[in-house]
């Protein structure tokens, strides 16, 4: 059940990207598009808050004119797309990301290092960077494993590793590799963005850290913000917000925290909570 109360003006929106404003065949919607522009008209501030990184949200912030500060990296990251620069960032220790690396490498999966502003991987490339271009997502090759740890494992915001086909081994994986981590003495937390990608943030850091920290910089209360989203790693920041919004292909567990439902991302469902809030129907 959703908890926090809606003051019932909103000043500030945000939304998941993929599996709620793309459509699962990642295609953008013309009537999503619109209803942005009218949100913002209407005096209201807009961001994403995504798993993905800043290089790949950043055509999409760019050709929709974003100027509030953009959430990615799951949360960890809040960064200024007018001045193109890193608002605040949470990474994880070092000996973490190695941990992580490491594992996710021993265990056969591609690692990738995100940083505040990109994302490293090395060789062999196999299906992680296919996965990684459906995205829209071009990792920088380095020469080696050890080469992307010497460099950033210092400043990861984040570390992942994506598969095509081996859904439930590389969420086993996970699971295996935060109990050994927390067993460890390591402070992390991990997450399933979606079917097939996996990724270790700094502990208790997901979406509604970076939704909190955007409403500090703006000064906005959360009682006036709206989230919209459909999956497990949007439910904290669903139920943070005055609104919590969930897509009908939303997981349960979304659904279970929001306010309202509306259609899926294939039927501009999107479009038609921004317009519910606009119209002031919530």
């Amino acid at each position: 059940m959703h908890q926090t109360s809606y003051s019932g003006h909103c000043r500030f929106i945000v939304a998941d990207v993929d599996g709620t404003f793309i459509s699962s065949d990642r295609q953008l919607i013309q009537e999503n598009l619109e209803s942005i522009r009218l949100a913002r008209e209407a005096g209201i501030k807009f961001s994403f808050a995504t798993g993905r990184y800043w290089r790949s949200l950043h055509p999409l912030a760019q050709r929709l004119g974003l100027r509030a500060p953009q959430i990615h990296d799951n949360g960890a990251t809040l960064f200024d797309p007018v001045g193109q620069k890193v608002l605040d960032s949470i990474t994880l220790d070092e000996e973490t990301a190695r941990f992580f690396f490491k594992g996710f490498r021993a265990a056969g999966f591609t690692p990738s290092i995100c940083t505040p502003m990109d994302y490293f991987y090395a060789p062999p490339e196999g299906d992680t960077v296919i996965s990684l271009h459906k995205h829209n997502e071009f990792p920088i090759k380095m020469e080696s494993d050890e080469a992307v740890m010497d460099a950033h494992a210092n400043n990861a915001v984040k570390v992942a590793a994506i598969t095509e086909s081996e859904f439930a081994r590389i969420e086993t994986t996970l699971a295996t590799l935060e109990r050994e981590a927390k067993r460890r003495g390591m402070r992390c937390s991990t997450v399933c963005t979606e079917q097939g990608i996996v990724a270790a943030n700094m502990e208790n850091i997901n979406k509604m850290t970076g939704v909190d920290m955007a409403c500090k910089f703006l000064g906005i209360n959360r009682e006036d913000v709206v989230a919209i989203g459909d999956g497990d790693n949007d439910t904290e920041m669903l139920e943070f917000c005055g609104l919590g919004i969930a897509m009908a292909n939303a997981t349960d567990k979304a659904k279970s925290v929001s306010s309202h439902v509306v259609a899926s991302n294939n039927d501009a469902g999107f479009a038609q909570a921004i317009h519910l809030v606009l119209d002031g129907k919530l």
